[in-house]
């Protein structure tokens, strides 16, 4: 059993995080009545090296070090792997190269003499690295602070500064809920349900260093995620430890116990927040039959699939009878009427429109050793508002009298359009609200007025928040004269995303059939999740691209006028497909300091003010994925 222990070194509440989490995996009882969920397993402890501000920090480590590390515990003969780390997201797949990228920066730095750094970028997104790497202590701020820092640096070389720590509290829903801070799902890409299942993660006693009182109390996934291992552990150590992690998986999502919508409440929680349901050690033991599958993604609209098959097994050695059904749990809405992101609070739809199943065979006897094909065959629920991307889900039952031999197999599917979902957020910038983005500013993030120019010793920032995830995004400059083709009406959707590398890079050089000048440095993404609800994404330009379709070094452009193009592919858009694409285009910028750009003796009629795709209507915005 290995325990990724997450140690931070600033702030008091998480020296004790390892100490806390390993006692839930494998604590002894020592006289006070408590114990571990596996207190009988071996335990290893790998540390994630971490930046210094904390658990608020949504990213405590980087995908490379956790990789790094289940990898190395799979060399030292690991059963099971505990990690508790999050991060934004909602996609099934990620890129580990950007974490590489800027633990080369901080290698540079080290090269030059560094042994402390404080770094920041040029975008407003918050960059994480870990906190000791290369020999140097790391850490990380926002663009706002570092150049806050940069500033009162030059006027004061000798500047002592100190960064107070704040604290909050709120209330929180009765026992038997789902917890606040538990995610919601599911992938953008239908992939995975998100959570699969639930542990019990408020309020857990555990283990504490001795000179803290050796116990106490925390709360968070943090603590349900080594309950959830401890069990793993468990059962493998019941059904053998070559247990497959799939069978694993699906053992403990449909062994699991429903979880209700409220206090008192006969409705069940949506799918989305509740997985299969919170697991039962027991049962996940005992139970003699197995299903075939952990959860059924029924996809949105376009893509929906009605008939579904799935297979219970009998491994025991006495018969039993079953009965097939259907429960319904609640639908829950993305966005309120009129709204291009994603809702704080997630609302339940009145009345819960729910989907329709037929499930066959009704009932049937499963003899020892015996398999047993159950089909389901859904139907969309109507009365739903797809503008709002209603997400409606609920479990297929398979019960019998006997005690662990009752599973339920949960699903969900999305009441709306995936790719008419706007990606790029029309509306106020975080930084000032009479602002709206997409927008351009000075290099000092002051608005633009008039014509935009600038020379080689300056540049402009494009300011941007995406309400939606996208597979694939990047900003490129196009010839101010430059016209975007009119949209022809979309291909028919695709049955199944395309597979984009975690570093795909799109050769095409033409966009809506106006030439692609070269694109922004650090510009192209895969896999991007929306913008946090306070930050603003934020890119400078000085007149440097990158080839489009080439391996040469990124380039100046010549003097001249040009457009800032950003782009964003559509969930379940094709990359190869313009139209997949939502789309922003710039006001005229005019770039001096280098030869002027020959121009065409007959000038294409200039394209229309700063707009985005096709002005798709305001009713058709973002889901439900990583919410």
């Amino acid at each position: 059993m290995i325990s990724m222990a997450t140690i931070l070194r600033y702030r008091t509440r998480i020296l004790f995080h390892g100490t806390h989490v390993a006692g839930i995996v494998g604590a002894n009882d020592v006289g006070y009545g408590f114990q571990g969920v596996a207190p009988n397993a071996t335990l290893g402890m790998y540390r994630e090296l971490q930046d210094i501000f904390g658990c608020e920090i949504d990213r405590p480590t980087s995908d490379d070090i956790v990789i790094s590390a289940l990898l190395m515990a799979i060399r030292d003969g690991a059963d099971v792997v505990s990690v508790s780390v999050g991060d934004f997201g909602g996609w099934s797949k990620g890129d580990v190269l950007s974490d590489v990228i800027n633990d080369l920066k901080v290698d540079t730095a080290v090269v030059k003499g560094a042994t402390r750094i404080l770094l920041y970028m040029n975008s407003t997104e918050l960059v994480y690295l870990t906190n000791f790497m290369s020999g140097a202590q790391v850490a990380t701020l926002t663009k706002e602070d570092g150049e806050l820092l940069v500033s009162e640096l030059r006027k004061n070389p000798n500047l002592k500064a100190t960064f107070p720590s704040r604290h909050s509290s709120e209330s929180v829903d009765g026992g038997g809920l789902v917890s606040f801070f538990s995610q919601y799902g599911p992938s953008y890409d239908s992939v995975n349900i998100q959570p699969n299942f639930l542990g019990v993660g408020r309020d857990i006693l555990s283990t504490f260093p001795r000179n803290s009182g050796s116990y106490a109390m925390m709360s968070g996934t943090s603590m349900s995620t080594p309950q959830v291992a401890g069990i793993a552990a468990l059962i493998k150590g019941f059904r053998g430890k070559d247990i497959k992690a799939l069978k694993l998986k699906a053992i403990l999502s449909t062994t699991a116990q429903q979880v209700p919508a409220a206090v008192g409440s006969s409705e069940i929680e949506t799918t989305i927040h509740a997985g299969g349901g919170l697991v039962d050690a027991f049962c996940a033991c005992f139970a003699k039959t197995v299903l075939s599958i952990d959860a059924l993604a029924l996809r949105d609209i376009p893509n929906f699939k009605a008939q579904h098959t799935f297979t219970i097994t009998n491994e025991g050695d006495k018969s039993h009878s079953f009965r097939t059904g259907h429960s319904p749990a609640i639908t829950v809405i993305t966005f309120q009427p009129g709204s291009l992101r994603v809702s704080a609070k997630v609302e339940t739809v009145p009345g819960s429109p729910a989907a329709q199943a037929q499930v066959s065979p009704a009932t049937f006897t499963l003899g020892p050793k015996a398999s047993q094909d159950i089909h389901v065959t859904f139907t969309l629920p109507t009365g739903l508002s797809p503008e709002l991307l209603p997400v409606y889900s609920g479990y297929i039952s398979v019960l019998s009298d006997a005690e662990c031999e009752r599973h339920t197999l949960p699903y969900y599917g999305i009441a709306g359009v995936m790719k008419n979902t706007r990606v790029i957020d029309i509306g106020p910038d975080t930084e000032d609200k009479e602002q709206q983005v997409p927008r351009l500013t000075d290099s000092n993030r002051q608005p633009l007025k008039g014509p935009i120019s600038f020379d080689g010793n300056s540049g402009v920032a494009l300011r941007y928040r995406l309400a939606f995830g996208s597979p694939y995004m990047r900003v490129d400059v196009i010839d101010a004269n430059a016209t975007l083709a009119k949209e022809g009406p979309s291909p028919p959707p695709m049955q199944a995303m395309p597979d984009i590398g975690a570093n795909f890079t799109l050769s095409k050089r033409t966009f809506l059939g106006a030439n692609l000048v070269g694109m922004l440095p650090t510009s192209n993404s895969t896999y991007a999740p929306r913008t946090a609800s306070a930050h603003t994404v934020e890119i400078s330009w000085n007149g440097t691209v990158i080839p489009i379709g080439s391996v040469k070094p990124s380039f100046r452009i010549p003097s001249g006028h040009y457009k800032i193009l950003i782009r964003a592919l559509r969930v379940n858009g094709n990359p190869n497909t313009d139209a997949d694409f939502d789309y922003w285009v710039s006001p005229a910028i005019s770039v001096s300091g280098s030869p002027v750009i020959q121009r065409p003796t007959t000038p294409q009629s200039r394209s229309p003010p700063a707009s985005t795709r096709g002005q798709s209507p305001a009713s058709y915005q973002s889901h439900a994925a990583g919410l």
